[in-house]
């Protein structure tokens, strides 16, 4: 569940009178995963406890950002691509991969922002 319960909050993005809307989803690991492994709380072996932003509809490496423990991750686009963190298995869930290993206690945060207009 996004910390906003489902609605767009509001963030400024410099200018006067500039907004942006995202929404946020905060997950905790709940096991460790190994580097390239799914990063999920989607059922089945789940490793947060906390599903993800459902980010299908978005580009991933723009419209969506991460943050494990605090950092911003670099966004790529894929394993051939894959920076930081990228799309994992099943977008519709939120599904994560990360370059790093995730342990016990991580803390990920995603934000969602709508496509730019």
């Amino acid at each position: 569940m996004p910390i906003y319960s489902g609605i767009y909050g509001q963030c400024s993005s410099g200018g006067e009178g500039a907004a942006v809307t995202r929404l946020t989803y905060p997950a905790t690991a709940v096991s460790n995963v190994s580097p390239g492994s799914n990063v999920t709380g989607a059922a089945g072996s789940p490793n947060l406890d906390a599903i993800l932003g459902d980010y299908s509809l978005r580009d991933f490496q723009e419209d969506v950002s991460v943050y494990l423990n605090g950092q911003r991750m670099v966004p790529g686009s894929g394993p051939s691509n894959p920076e930081d963190v990228y799309p994992g298995d099943d977008r519709s869930t939120g599904d994560l991969k990360f370059t790093r290993r995730i342990k016990v206690d991580d803390e990920i945060i995603m934000d969602i922002f709508p496509p730019a207009l």
